[in-house]
């Protein structure tokens, strides 16, 4: 680790699991030598099917997954222009065969020291969880976090059992979580601030509020730990009028957003990590 850090391992009815990443992850400048973080959402019109009767919802596929592979194919592309520190994806973005499809291609174009390849309804044994894996430049799958609190919005429930704990990594970072959108947002109130993570990887699906949630919390992160926040957000189809905000970086008090004016099938932000500050690429 950087530093040394207290951090608990139990809080309100969560656990905290702590894992360490290995080896060739850990030398002091793994991380430093890697500026770019990058996020990105999908303007393509996929959406994820809903399989359950509503207002249940539960997704095993997206409608339009033909478009969303034009999407991978910008995002491989991007990754491709140099090296990363991280690369983050959205909540419902990507089912099974699409992620595994796009970590094969990253690893031929040369994969980020880190990415969240978004997250899905996946079967867990008997289960069905919404899940979000973190991989490294090897491919590795360093840990998998299920969401905690299903998505709850006015009728509409996310039928998924609920994940138990949250996954964090030690590492030259030095504490890393991945926070499934709501998990952010709403996670029994201070438990990010008691665990203070350095780096936080979020996939999100959500509207204007959702955004607005995400700026709040890492504006709290960032007093109490100076955290590094990465969102990557799909926007929903109650988005309104609003320029569709499909991503933020927030560091030191400062928040970059995707542009708007990316390319057809995917909104990209990229920026670069020195010296403690962000810079815009």
């Amino acid at each position: 680790m950087r530093h040394h850090a207290i951090g608990p391992c139990h809080h309100d009815g969560v656990d905290v699991h702590v894992q360490v990443a290995p080896s060739y992850l850990t030398g002091p400048d793994t991380w430093r030598e890697r500026d770019d973080v990058m996020v990105a959402g999908f303007e393509d019109g996929a959406v994820p099917d809903n399989s359950a009767a509503e207002p249940r919802f539960r997704s095993d596929r997206l409608t339009g997954a033909d478009q969303r592979v034009l999407g991978l194919e910008a995002v491989v592309l991007a990754v491709g222009e140099g090296p990363l520190r991280v690369l983050v994806l959205p909540e419902l973005s990507l089912p099974p065969a699409l992620r595994d499809e796009l970590l094969d291609r990253l690893l031929e174009a040369g994969a980020p020291l880190l990415t969240v390849p978004g997250s899905y309804h996946c079967n867990d044994g008997e289960r069905v969880h919404n899940m979000a894996m973190l991989v490294d430049l090897r491919g590795v799958t360093l840990l998998v976090q299920r969401k905690i609190q299903p998505l709850l919005v006015e009728r509409v429930q996310e039928e998924i059992v609920p994940g138990t704990a949250i996954e964090l990594l030690v590492g030259p970072w030095g504490t890393l979580v991945v926070a499934i959108c709501r998990d952010f947002c709403e996670l029994h109130q201070g438990a990010w601030e008691a665990l203070a993570p350095d780096v936080v990887l979020v996939p999100s699906m959500g509207n204007p509020a959702t955004m607005r949630a995400h700026e709040r919390r890492a504006s709290d992160l960032h007093r109490a730990a100076a955290s590094l926040v990465c969102v990557a957000n799909q926007p929903t189809t109650d988005w309104g009028e609003a320029d569709r905000v499909h991503g933020a970086v927030y560091q030191a008090g400062r928040t970059w957003e995707t542009d708007p004016q990316a390319t057809e099938a995917v909104r990209i932000l990229r920026v670069a990590a020195a010296g403690g500050r962000l810079q815009q690429d």
